[in-house]
Parts: C-alpha cells; sequence; structure tokens
C-alpha cells in the first residue's frame, strides 16, 4: 500500500479457462448485483471494484464470503457458463516484502520466495525485456491490436494461419502472430484475456521447434505466408522463410513475446506477474538453446 491507498494487488487467470482468447466474462457472487450482468473483455481488479459498488457490499461480512462465493465466468447468450469458471480469489495476484521476506499471493495461495530465486527470475526476466515495438496502444483487446498492427507495412499478419507439422495434419500451429520485415516471430497476447501467458510462452516454444525441425511445418509456414502477402498486397516476406528442405539459421530470427498489459496502480509501471516469470524464462531458455534470441515487449494498454 502506499499514501493514496493505490496498491499493485491485481488480478490474473493461473489457468486456462477456454481456449478462446476472445470470451468475454462476467463477476457472479454474494453481494454483487444480481440479473442482467456487464460482461468484460478482460480480467481487471478495476472492473471487479465497479461490480462491488453497484452491488450490496454490505452482504460481504468477511473474506470467507468473497473466497467461497465470489467467481469469474465465461458469459455465452448473457449468461454465465458454469462450466467455465473460475474462484475469483484465486485469481487475486500480489507480491509484498514484510520483514525482509518476499511473499507472492498467487492462485489462491501465499508462497514465501527466496530472495536469492527472486533476484534470479527478476534478473531473467530484465534481460529478456526489451523496448516494445508498440510501445502503447488504445486498442481493448488482442483482436483490436492484431487489425492496428496489420495497417504497418513492415510488419504480416499470420493470425489464425494453421500450419500442420509433419505426420499430425489435423494438429495445425500457429507459426506467429506477425512476422516483421527484420525477421521477428512475434507471438502477441492480452495479459488480461480468460487464458494465462504460459500458454502463449508455449506457442512460441512449440512453433520455434517445429521451425527448426520439421520441414513440412517450414513449407506450410512459407506457403501461408505467400498467401497472406497476397492478401494484403505486401510483398518480401516469404522470402524471409528458407524452403522447406533448407534449415533456418536460428540466430537470424528472434522470437518476441508481445503482452498487452495495464500499468499497477500503485507503481505506474508495465509487468507481469511473478510466476509468469517464471514460466517465462522456462519457456526462453529452451528457445535460446536452439539458437534463437529471445525478447519480451510490454505493451502498455491506455
Amino acid at each position: 500500500m502506499v499514501d493514496d491507498n493505490s496498491s499493485d494487488l491485481h488480478l490474473a487467470v493461473p489457468d486456462i479457462l477456454a481456449p478462446d482468447a476472445s470470451l468475454e466474462i462476467g463477476y457472479f457472487g454474494t453481494g454483487l448485483s444480481p440479473g442482467q450482468k456487464t460482461t468484460y473483455g478482460e480480467l481487471a481488479i478495476e472492473d471487479y471494484v465497479t461490480e462491488l459498488q453497484k452491488g450490496d457490499f454490505d452482504q460481504i461480512t468477511d473474506m470467507t464470503t468473497l473466497k467461497s462465493s465470489h467467481e469469474i465466468r465465461i458469459m455465452l447468450d448473457g449468461e454465465g457458463d458454469r462450466s467455465h469458471k473460475r474462484k475469483l480469489y484465486t485469481c487475486f495476484v500480489h507480491e509484498v516484502e514484510l520483514r525482509n521476506e518476499i511473499y507472492v499471493l498467487f492462485d489462491g495461495q501465499w508462497f514465501r520466495v527466496s530472495p536469492d530465486y527472486h533476484k534470479e527470475i527478476e534478473d531473467a526476466y530484465a534481460a529478456l525485456l526489451k523496448p516494445a515495438f508498440r510501445v502503447m496502444t488504445a486498442a481493448p483487446n488482442e483482436r483490436a491490436l492484431i487489425a492496428e498492427l496489420e495497417q504497418v507495412p513492415e510488419l504480416i499478419s499470420m493470425d489464425q494461419t494453421k500450419v500442420s507439422p509433419k505426420g499430425a495434419t489435423n494438429a495445425s500451429l500457429e507459426p506467429c502472430d506477425f512476422l516483421s520485415k527484420t525477421k521477428q516471430l512475434i507471438h502477441l497476447k492480452d495479459g488480461h484475456s480468460s487464458a494465462p501467458l504460459s500458454h502463449l510462452w508455449n506457442q512460441g516454444l512449440v512453433s520455434a521447434e517445429a521451425f527448426v525441425s520439421d520441414e513440412v511445418y517450414r513449407k506450410g509456414f512459407r506457403t501461408a505466408t505467400q498467401k497472406r502477402e497476397r492478401k494484403f498486397s505486401k510483398q518480401g516476406f516469404a522470402a524471409l522463410l528458407p524452403d522447406g528442405r533448407t534449415k533456418p539459421v536460428p540466430g537470424d530470427y528472434t522470437v518476441v513475446f508481445g503482452v498487452m498489459r495495464r500499468p499497477y496502480a500503485a507503481s505506474g509501471r508495465v509487468g507481469l506477474p511473478f510466476f509468469s516469470k517464471v514460466a517465462l524464462r522456462a519457456a526462453a531458455e529452451r528457445i535460446s538453446r536452439m539458437g534463437f534470441p529471445v525478447e519480451l515487449h510490454l505493451i502498455q494498454k491506455q
């Protein structure tokens, strides 16, 4: 807490609610307003506070009531889908230093993190963090940001292209969200969406592995890029990729994770939850061992 009563307490989904990142959510539970629910395109503590203010806060007698009752649900046809829900308390994320000890609240539990390990993770995170190719955006979600970036001449959208690896015709992979003229393989995610950031790290890892090892995948990637060149009337992107028989030089390409995030209320900084940094380091190390440079770009949501 700081003097203006702002806090870096925020919300993040610790596991996948549904694979579709564009789904909307609603807030349910004791003391929250009944009837027709407002739907939100992201998980944000500011929206949760709004729902608390709209309801009857006196019904929330203690933390036990909140922990047992409040939840988020995927909204379908104006109703909350009970099969895709998550206890709200497990989405609280906070990091605090108390009496020289570091504690992290994640997935409904408090973890004490050793200072040495905390520094190790933070140093790895700082090494990956680079100036973002898009510093700030007014786009409200990932889909809107993709539409915005499709207008950039130096980028070609590979969003929702599906490339099948060798021997797995129906196991289609998305090579990246954007390929840049400087050979960046850009993977994007709204950091406040209904899926955790670990989904993004894994996407980058799997596509990098296929790019290096699978000639069928590389051929499909190049073919998909040629189709996108025709769709967007752009040139010069497919030529950046090897054909199926030629292996790429990983050092010539950079795997970029672009994450949309709102700044924290207290610090005003854009950052990631601690355990998202832990998962990022693990994925980045595996990608780096293949020879790819890896970068994290934080895109501030207005």
